[in-house]
């Protein structure tokens, strides 16, 4: 019975194999197939030879002749596949030829033989027998139809421009995962094999790797500073350090929050019913810093990157939590962001005011939840969409100094908010990223560009960002009325 259930079950998949490969070669006006041309080299022979065909009944060579080539066939990414899909490959013979005939005549013969040396059945069994060959085939296709615009077979009309201002969201974390390692400022390993979801749910594609080369990663600028080391790796996941001198929730740029952040960043992947891998496992990116407070009051007016009125509002001492995970239950990704601490107005570096009835503002509390959702422009990726939706809040303590110290809560309200970021990655090089967010009536906008990439491990970009001042509505006695900004270089090291 078991026999006969295996051998039936093979049938089963063989039948469905030659359905598909039916429906390839006669259905060729409106399928969206595309193809390329590919010559294989003597190098690559020592691949694309004695390939098993389905069942391993036969085997076939490639061959390097000059009236030989091939066609490769496969499906581009869309909505439902993250990555080329391979589905057939085709030898092309060009058998043109001049003969001379017994009696001195000359014939000219003009043949082209076309062969499907592997069919959707072969190429499928040595995808599940993860073959080299099949690796091969779809890196030179992934290779080819971004150099060379791939031909396609579908026969109706389309209205390109349409067709390319779909859009695409990968199924996976793909689009979370390109979106942290070139905006985030710590480690996210790349797996050299990675798995990316398809339809069957089981395909497997190989990365170009990264191990970056490096025994650590840097990622600082004036205002932050994130480190990692080989060491720091602990298999299921891994830890950084992070300092920085900013307060998400406030509006405020770095330097002008009069605060320190030093903590640890946790990287934790969960990885399903198999092997680790962060394209499918559900990951946590886990920070917990403390926060002191720093007299930078001073200091902001003679810092040239740091730009706008000296800060208003002191910035409590406490602890910070900040997590982000993936997808969980088909829910969008979240964010989730806390920093709290006990109110303490005993000594505060901005305040206001005669010496005998001094005023103060601090807040000791800020948080922010948020979900994230992520698209392209098209296949290629070039151009990156992340939205937030959230809302947040932060409150604030008018403390007067007189005789006395007194303190009241004047503002503590959930607030709404919407972020916006763009990043431009041509040929999947990331070269520029833009982002906008409204809260509380106030526009930030930041903007990065890389100037330098050297060595393959170095980069250097010019950062900005901008608070505006409140829209809509006056500021609060603890706002800049005309915004505060800075601008700064970023350097990386060992980060791609």
């Amino acid at each position: 019975m078991c026999l006969a259930g295996v051998v039936h079950a093979q049938t089963t998949l063989t039948d469905l194999y030659l359905k598909v490969q039916k429906k390839l070669s006669i259905d060729k006006k409106y399928l969206n197939v595309y193809y390329v041309s590919y010559q294989p080299t003597a190098e690559d022979l020592k691949i694309l030879s004695g390939i098993p065909k389905l069942g391993n009944l036969s085997n076939v060579s490639f061959r390097v002749k000059e009236n030989v080539s091939y066609q490769i066939y496969f499906l581009r990414e869309n909505f439902d596949l993250d990555s080329l899909t391979l589905l057939s490959v085709k030898e092309i013979e060009d058998k043109a030829a001049t003969n001379e005939s017994f009696f001195g005549q000359t014939t000219n013969a003009n043949t082209v033989d076309t062969v499907v040396v592997l069919s959707f059945g072969d190429l499928q069994d040595l995808y599940f027998a993860t073959s080299p060959v099949y690796s091969f085939l779809l890196n030179k296709t992934t290779e080819l139809s971004k150099k060379d615009e791939a031909n396609t077979i579908l026969a109706i009309a389309q209205n390109e421009r349409a067709s390319k201002s779909r859009g695409i969201t990968s199924a996976d974390n793909t689009d979370f995962l390109n979106f942290v390692r070139t905006n985030g400022i710590h480690h996210y390993p790349f797996i050299q094999t990675e798995t990316t979801k398809k339809v069957s749910s089981r395909r497997r594609t190989n990365e170009q790797g990264d191990a970056s080369g490096t025994d650590f990663q840097l990622d600082a600028n004036f205002s932050n500073v994130g480190f990692f080391h080989n060491s720091m790796d602990l298999g299921f996941g891994s830890i950084s350090a992070e300092l920085g001198m900013g307060a998400k929730g406030l509006n405020l740029v770095p330097w002008k929050t009069m605060a320190l952040n030093l903590g640890i960043r946790s990287l934790i992947d969960l990885p399903g019913n198999g092997p680790q891998n962060l394209k499918k496992d559900f990951i946590l990116d886990a920070k917990i810093m403390g926060r002191m407070r720093v007299n930078t009051y001073s200091l902001t007016e003679k810092l040239p990157f740091v730009f706008g009125d000296k800060p208003i509002l002191n910035v409590g001492s406490g602890i910070i939590f900040d997590i982000t995970g993936t997808r969980a239950y088909g829910l969008p990704f979240f964010n989730i962001y806390l920093a709290t601490g006990s109110i303490n107005v005993t000594n505060p570096y901005a305040k206001f005011g005669p010496k005998d009835s001094t005023t103060a503002y601090f807040t000791s509390q800020q948080w922010e939840v948020s979900w994230s959702f992520y698209w392209n422009s098209s296949e290629d990726r070039t151009v990156r969409y992340r939205m937030d939706i959230g809302a947040g809040n932060y409150n604030v303590y008018k403390a007067t100094y007189t005789t006395t110290t007194d303190k009241e809560l004047v503002y503590n309200k959930i607030k709404p908010f919407v972020a916006f970021n763009i990043n431009f990655a041509p040929q999947n090089t990331d070269f520029l990223g833009i982002g906008t967010k409204f809260a509380d009536n106030v526009l930030t906008m930041n903007f990065w560009l890389k100037l330098l990439e050297f060595s393959g491990q170095h980069t250097i970009r010019i950062e900005t960002t901008y608070f505006t001042a409140p829209m809509f509505r006056s500021p609060y006695a603890w706002e800049s009325p005309n915004g505060n900004s800075l601008v700064q270089l970023r350097y990386r090291y060992g980060i791609h």
